[in-house]
């Protein structure tokens, strides 16, 4: 657990200074968008935070 917590992009939240937009599909069987949610809410939480989250209804995973 210790190595996916070090791993694991809510550990470093609190250090993101950038504006962070993230787009998720709702039906994705390979990330499940509860996790871009709790970033999203870790994000938002932030004082002077910029984030938005787009979801697309009806889709999946895209790869670019």
């Amino acid at each position: 657990m210790d190595v996916l917590w070090e791993r694991s992009a809510l550990k470093h939240v609190a250090n993101v200074r950038t504006p962070t937009m993230m787009v998720h599909g709702e039906n994705d069987n390979d990330v499940p968008i509860a996790e871009a949610e709790q970033y999203y809410i870790e994000r938002c939480a932030m004082s002077e935070s910029t984030a938005i989250m787009v979801r697309y209804p009806r889709e999946g995973h895209r790869r670019a």
